[in-house]
Formats: structure tokens, C-alpha cells, sequence
């Protein structure tokens, strides 16, 4: 898959009548911007506006470095084209952050940011106005926090996005600008100490162990098969796969393994329902016992019936048990 072919509906899982949700095979759950809003609101007049700044600016670094490693193990196609500037401004807009307008990419060594965008419909502009009414200041603090934990991720170098225009301030647009770190002058001290030193160095550190990282991604960078997955299993040649639906799919056999209850798996003749089924089995609590496939069309319905239910001694000429 492309960053071209990126679709929400593909990524985003959920099932109809609710329950998990999941955004690239990670957990997650819906909320509304109003309550979004008036938690901000409450954490400002509780503590004051610069450890709130703090706490968004960084949780949002450490959520944009998650959601790159994520596309990294999950979507190398996609991740090997992070580069080039289009991914970003996608996966942003596809989090609802606002619509990205222009986004611009350089080297970041030759004078120009590195990365200069303008967006529309920031929700945290939004939620400012609606609830505070114009600012004084720029308010888009998750979303810098966001673009300078992802694209440090995608360069590996450690990178700050400060905000110079607001929607919440009165501006016509927001204004987002990323530089390396040391990159920035002293005139900008003031915005990047918000970050409070997280960094693509400590970032992992961080990570694992407040959130505990290697529970969310699996060892296996060949698939996603689960840490609880046999390794003599996996290595025995299947499952192979590198398309995201199959990932999906072997995600959820993982999952339903674990639940005594009846599976139905349909596909057409060829596309390996035995292979998933067994699958299934080694990893269900049942795989000390032995796995029987058999063929319903080739046996008659009575015979069928016998086969999968069983029979009383007499039911018929010669059953004995």
C-alpha cells in the first residue's frame, strides 16, 4: 500500500453496535472536542497555564512518536515514503486535528524549516473560541507536540515545531513551522521549553516505561502475530503476511483462539480455511488435542449427521457406538 491509497474506512475497525475500536490495530475509543475542551479548561484553572502547556505539548510528542513506530512495524510500503512530506499532513488530517492547506518540506539544513505548514479548523482553536473566546496567545499545543514527535520519528533526529499564527488569536490560519533542535535560536527558548527536554533520545525510555511500549508492539517485526504466538509455530512458514487486511485477520484469529466458542471462517475453494483453522487451534487452549477436518461433501447427509454428533448403539445396521 501507498500513502496515496491511505483510507480512513480501511484503517479505522469497529464493530456496528459498538464495543473496541481500533485505528491500525491499536486501541481506541471516540470523544467529543466539547468535553476535550472542558478538560482543558479544568486542568488551566486547576494548575496553572504553563504545566498544562507542558503536560499537552509533550503527551502529544509521545503520541505522535507511537503512532510513527506504529506505521513503521504495520505499514513498511507507507513507512518507507515517510520522507517525502505527504504522510504527515494525512495521518493529521485523518486524526482530525484541521485540514492542512500547504505543507512544505526541506533538508532543515540550508537556512528554511524543515517543515512549514498552515491548517484550518484546528479543534483546539475551535474549543478556545467556544468556550474561552479569542486568545492571547497560540492554543494548538497537542498538534506541535504531535508533528514534532512524528517527523522526529521519521528523521531520527530530534525535531520542535513551534506555532506563530492562531486561528484562536484572531489569525485568518495556524501556522505551524519545524526545525531541528538545534537548529532553533534563543529568541525561541520560550516555545520549546514546553517540550521540557523530551527528545528522540530519551523518547523510548519514556515510553516504555510509563506506557510500556513492547506490550503494543510485537517482537515479530515480520507480522503481527501476538508475543503469546508459538516461535516454533511462526517459524514453520505461517502465517506470511505483509498486507494490512490479512494482518487484520490474523489479529483477530489470535484473538478469537482464546474463546471457547464456535468460529465460523467462509473463503472461497484455495484461499486456505484449513490452514487458518489450524492456525487457530495451536493457539487455543485445546491444541493438546487433535484437530479433525473433514470433508462435509463428500459424505452423505445421515453420515454427516453420525460424524459430527454421533449415534446410540442400534441407530441403525452395524452401529455399535
Amino acid at each position: 500500500m501507498k500513502t496515496s491509497q491511505l483510507d480512513l474506512r480501511e484503517l479505522l475497525a469497529f464493530k456496528p453496535r459498538g464495543g473496541t475500536m481500533s485505528f491500525l490495530g491499536q486501541r481506541t475509543y471516540l470523544t467529543d472536542m466539547v468535553s476535550h475542551g472542558i478538560l482543558r479548561k479544568e486542568l488551566l484553572s486547576t494548575v496553572d497555564s504553563n504545566v498544562t502547556r507542558t503536560i499537552i505539548t509533550r503527551s502529544g510528542f509521545i503520541r505522535g512518536w507511537l503512532l510513527a513506530e506504529q506505521i513503521k512495524r504495520k505499514m513498511p510500503e507507507v513507512w518507507s515514503e515517510a520522507r517525502q512530506g505527504k504522510l504527515g499532513p494525512m495521518v493529521c488530517s485523518m486524526f482530525g486535528f484541521g485540514e492542512v492547506l500547504t505543507s512544505h518540506r526541506t533538508d532543515g539544513l540550508s537556512g528554511a524549516p524543515l517543515v512549514e505548514t498552515y491548517f484550518i479548523g484546528s479543534y483546539e482553536a475551535e474549543q478556545q473560541l467556544r468556550l474561552s473566546g479569542q486568545s492571547q496567545d497560540v492554543v494548538c499545543w497537542e498538534q506541535v507536540g504531535f508533528a514534532s514527535g512524528y517527523v522526529s520519528h521519521v528523521q531520527q533526529r530530534t525535531v520542535y515545531f513551534i506555532e506563530s499564527e492562531c486561528q484562536a488569536k484572531g489569525d485568518c490560519h495556524c501556522h505551524l513551522i519545524g526545525n531541528y533542535a538545534e537548529k532553533w535560536t534563543e529568541k525561541d527558548t520560550l516555545s520549546l521549553h514546553y517540550y521540557n527536554g523530551i527528545n528522540i533520545e530519551n523518547i523510548k525510555t519514556e515510553v516504555q516505561e510509563i506506557l510500556k511500549i513492547e506490550e503494543y508492539f510485537p517482537r515479530n517485526v515480520h507480522s503481527n502475530i501476538d508475543l503469546d504466538t508459538p516461535n516454533d509455530y511462526v517459524q514453520s512458514g505461517y502465517p506470511i503476511i505483509n498486507s494490512y487486511p490479512m494482518k487484520k485477520l490474523i489479529e483477530m484469529a489470535i484473538n478469537v483462539a482464546k474463546v471457547p466458542t464456535s468460529i465460523f471462517v467462509t473463503g472461497e475453494s484455495g484461499v486456505g480455511k484449513e490452514k487458518l483453522v489450524d492456525f487457530i487451534h495451536r493457539l487455543s487452549d485445546r491444541n493438546n488435542k487433535p484437530l479433525l477436518a473433514i470433508n462435509c461433501g463428500a459424505l452423505t447427509e445421515s453420515l454427516l449427521d453420525s460424524e459430527l454428533f454421533g449415534h446410540v448403539k442400534g441407530a441403525f445396521t452395524g452401529a455399535e457406538k
